[in-house]
């Protein structure tokens, strides 16, 4: 409330001796107050209402002031210490925060920027002292300012550590697993730190006995300088972290840059592991060159019967549910989830019609699942490829197929499922794992989560690809059971309305407009599907099995709704894209996706994800 001006009350006054600063501010709001609450009855002398307020005021203002004066202040007094003894308590680390407990999480952050914020200062004041100390005794003597260098280079070292490399932006769940990842990598190399422990006590004893070597300060050996992984040749109080970002550098727990990478060092991160884990110790230049030996002696780079790697549009596109795949297979071949009765799951079959053969859409999948795959692939989500090899052996499809490319794909996605899903998933529910097999013109593909929901979901996708209209009723040969459960979805790729969203539609894969220079065909207008020449048709059988009690409905509904909008998608990106991979080989097909997957490794420890979302 506003207050009377009134003058400064004395320090000292006749009878009361002298008052602490404390008590001078309470004496000066006691006499504010009491001017205050004089205006106020001046001001209702003439009013009825206005005394009625005053009177009511002064009655409330009273036993709280009494309170406050005789109780609240005299404790507070008794119990205060000086300022330089306070004691602040700490709130929660972070591993004691609970996974969802925000407000645990909040208070952990603001405890880390206040605890950097003292640190900084603490080193502050120690380089202070070292400037000041080689100053007055100057550069060529600097023996004497040892024990205020020691302080300073200790201070600065550990702020590193515990700072450094963390960007501009600072978080404290980043420095936490940078943390993490330190103490795991000491652990591994006791190597090292015995030999650091060893420097650092020789350098305190040659302290102690009046010796001073200032290049023991260069830090070559505590840590490395993060460009280029150089030894640090710096000498100064300031690791700036403000050009980090600009430089290209990203959080130490997405990336260890400060340690030494397989590429420097053959034998990084191999100590105490099995000895028959050491043959993973090779260098960059090694593998690449063994691969490309590979690749020249299967002369096709391992085509196999012209079967892609993509899985006939899996493994790439992740439109949608992060793990669609623009999906293909489900038989179970001892690799996958295991064969479970239809009833109680969603089953849909979505034909896709294409102007294109069989053939031509062989190249045209495989070329688009890579492009997909860049699209989709950034911030920590995307696709990573574990195995990509040929198969034998397999019975498929009625053992019509035997041998074709087999693939292991690793799914992470979290912008891809509606946020109440992302509420109540834990860590790990969020990655999908695909096994695909591609024995082209049939597909199948198994779905699983392995690290969380294990046995409790599977989608299991087959395909078969046929030069026809889209009227075989039964090109997939179900039994009967299964084909009076199945429900029918006819995906026109012409139309803009029916399955997508706004933001999947632009004017580059509007097949209505596009036009192929090379090829002559498009745009695709009312009937085409009927009077196109040549045409195909993508049977895909789509199944969904999600074993959670109160959710079971609500997972299968919404993923099953995402599969037309993912197939619409592709295969409409797949007929614009024709001037682009029309005339292509399936060795060239081979080179894209050697670079593809080398590009999908960095897209996805850097950025902001990408794509299609929920």
């Amino acid at each position: 409330m506003a207050a009377a001006a009134t003058a400064e009350v004395p320090a000292e006054q006749p009878g009361r001796g002298f008052m602490s600063a404390i008590k001078r501010r309470r004496e000066q709001d006691r006499k504010e107050w009491a001017a205050y609450w004089e205006v106020q009855g001046k001001e209702a002398e003439n009013s009825y209402m206005g005394t009625w307020r005053y009177h009511i005021g002064r009655f409330g203002d009273w036993p709280a002031t009494w309170f406050r004066e005789n109780i609240v202040e005299p404790l507070h007094d008794k119990h205060k210490m000086p300022y330089y003894h306070r004691k602040i308590s700490r709130v929660h680390e972070v591993d004691q925060c609970g996974v969802n407990d925000r407000v645990c999480l909040y208070e952990a952050e603001e405890q880390f920027r206040l605890d950097k914020l003292v640190d900084h200062y603490i080193r502050d004041i120690l380089f202070n002292r070292f400037t000041k100390c080689v100053r007055f005794n100057g550069h060529d003597n600097l023996y004497r300012c040892a024990k205020q260098v020691d302080d300073f280079e200790n201070a600065d070292l550990n702020f590193f550590i515990k700072y450094g490399e963390l960007g501009s932006e600072q978080t404290l769940p980043a420095c936490y697993m940078k943390q993490k990842h330190r103490l795991i990598w000491e652990r591994r190399h006791p190597e090292i730190m015995e030999e650091r422990k060893r420097a650092y006590e020789e350098h305190m004893e040659n302290l102690r006995n009046g010796k001073f070597n200032m290049h023991f300060w260069r830090k070559d050996y505590t840590y490395r300088h993060k460009r280029n992984n150089n030894p640090g040749q710096f000498f100064g109080p300031y690791w700036d972290n403000n050009k980090l970002p600009s430089e290209g550098d990203t959080d130490i727990s997405r990336d260890w840059r400060y340690y030494r990478k397989l590429e420097d060092d053959p034998n990084f991160d191999t100590f105490n592991y099995p000895k028959e884990w050491n043959e993973m110790a090779k260098t960059l230049k090694e593998v690449k060159e063994q691969h490309k030996q590979k690749m020249s002696d299967n002369g096709n780079g391992s085509a196999n019967n012209g079967n892609g790697s993509a899985n006939n549009g899996n493994g790439g596109a992740n439109n949608g549910n992060g793990s669609a795949n623009n999906g293909n297979g489900s038989a179970n071949n001892g690799n996958g989830v295991k064969e479970s009765n239809s009833e109680g799951m969603i089953i849909k079959e979505y034909r896709v019609i294409l102007p294109m053969t069989v053939e031509e859409y062989q190249i045209g999948q495989l070329f688009s699942v890579a492009e997909a795959s860049r699209q989709e692939t950034g911030g920590g989500e995307g696709v990573q490829v574990l195995r990509n090899e040929p198969f034998e052996g397999e019975s498929l499809f009625h053992g019509e197929f035997t041998s074709g490319q087999y693939t292991h794909k690793i799914y992470h996605f979290d912008s891809k499922v509606p946020s109440i899903l992302r509420a109540i998933l834990p860590k790990g529910s969020l990655t999908i794992h695909e096994h695909a097999w591609n024995a082209y013109p049939y597909c199948k593909t198994e779905l699983t989560n392995p690290d969380y929901m294990k046995d409790n979901f599977f989608i299991r996708i087959e395909t078969i690809h046929l030069n026809d209209r889209g009227a075989n009723e039964n090109a997939l040969r179900l039994p009967s059971d299964v084909l009076n459960k199945r429900e029918l979805v006819i995906i026109d790729i012409a139309n803009d309305r029916e399955y997508l969203n706004a933001s999947d539609i632009c004017n580059e894969t509007r097949p209505s407009t596009f036009r192929s220079e090379r090829t002559g065909r498009g745009p695709l207008l009312q009937s085409w599907q009927d009077n196109c020449e040549p045409v195909m048709c993508a049977y895909k059988l789509v199944t969904i099995n999600f074993k959670w009690f109160g959710f079971q409905k609500l997972v299968e509904s919404f993923v099953q709704k995402q599969y037309p909008r993912l197939f619409c998608k592709f295969h409409r990106e797949l007929f614009c894209w024709m001037d682009r991979w029309y005339g292509l080989t399936l060795m060239e097909i081979r080179i894209i996706e050697q670079e593809t997957q080398r590009e999908l490794d960095e897209m996805r420890a850097c950025g902001n994800p990408r794509g299609m979302i929920a």
